[in-house]
């Protein structure tokens, strides 16, 4: 599962910035659309359909409280990210007011970026575990369950993620088992159960 991404700035430096420190293919995170003004963004919002928007305050052209309250009107569950000047207390008290994913201050530091594309990258994923509706078929669960612990991604981090998830704790190699076992259960809850079982045994 790649999280899709789009990135809206008029600022040369913070692109570069975003480009060499972001660690998007580690947080399973693909940026397919960057634009430099407000209207741009919503010229290709529906088409790139991002769940997570970085935008910089001062993008041209439009205001960017006006661009993120938009945003959440077209789609309330896209994750908004906002790079901005260190002191600027004022605009801060109104994101707050508009439930942005987080704040970055100018120049972007390398750990403060990856830190919130990590916690954004698990947030969204546990959501979408959550929603699943496990009545579909076992075929169906397994498949989602493979693309999301092993497809394209660091087995590590993915335990990391699934014991979080979970509230459990198990190793590389019990992840088989949850998968053999997926059909008999119903829900987050059973889930939870069953994997707590499946890591008393033997593989």
């Amino acid at each position: 599962m790649r999280i899709k991404v789009m990135i809206a700035s008029n600022d040369g430096a913070v692109c570069e910035q975003l480009k060499s420190k972001g660690a998007f293919p580690y947080n399973k995170m693909e940026v397919l659309a960057w634009v430099k003004t407000g209207e741009e963004i919503f010229e290709r919002f529906q088409e790139a359909n991002p769940r997570l928007l970085i935008i910089d305050k001062n993008i041209g052209g439009m205001d960017a409280a006006a661009c993120i309250k938009r945003v959440h009107e077209i789609k309330p569950k896209c994750r908004i990210l906002v790079i901005g000047d260190r002191e600027d207390s004022a605009f801060m008290r109104e994101l707050f007011r508009l439930k942005v994913a987080g704040y970055l201050a100018k120049p972007v530091d390398a750990e403060e970026l990856n830190t919130e594309l990590c916690k954004i990258s698990e947030d969204i994923r546990r959501v979408t575990l959550e929603a699943i509706n496990y009545d579909t078929s076992i075929s169906m669960q397994s498949l989602y369950f493979w693309k999301l612990m092993f497809e394209d991604s660091d087995l590590a981090r993915d335990i990391k993620f699934a014991n979080r998830t979970l509230e459990c704790y198990f190793k590389e190699g019990y992840f088989r088992v949850v998968l053999f076992k997926i059909d008999k259960v119903q829900g987050l809850k059973a889930i939870q159960g069953m994997v707590r079982e499946a890591c008393k045994e033997k593989i």
